[in-house]
């Protein structure tokens, strides 16, 4: 018992073919196997960007609170990805006469979410 035992704990994690703990990593690709949805598990950098999105964009936007509040819950949503796959994340139409902040929104999102910067 104790042989098999030290071969079991000699065997290196990303060898195995099935795991010993089922975690959220493996119920994510489950889900992700059976819909053909990627699901993607915000990591803890991305729910941060997120969460501070409104306060950072209310600093830097004045005036515009409830489309600042709008644009985040759709965000929420999307960043979710619970859409299928190869389409895009979403689409947000700013409108609105100028100098009320539609391209510093833009800039503003773009600069905090997004990694690379190629907008």
């Amino acid at each position: 018992m104790q042989n098999k035992k030290a071969q079991y704990e000699a065997i290196k994690p990303e060898e195995c073919l099935v795991h010993a703990e089922v975690g959220s990593k493996q119920i994510t690709a489950v889900i992700a196997d059976l819909t053909g949805i990627p699901v993607n598990s915000m990591t803890g950098d991305e729910l941060t960007k997120l969460t501070e999105l409104p306060i950072i964009l209310n600093d830097n936007i004045k005036g515009q609170e409830q489309a600042i509040e709008q644009i985040h819950k759709n965000l929420l949503t999307a960043m979710a990805d619970l859409r299928r796959a190869g389409t895009p994340l979403g689409a947000l139409l700013l409108v609105g006469p100028s100098g009320v902040g539609k391209t510093e929104t833009a800039i503003q999102i773009a600069e905090h979410i997004l990694v690379e910067n190629n907008f």
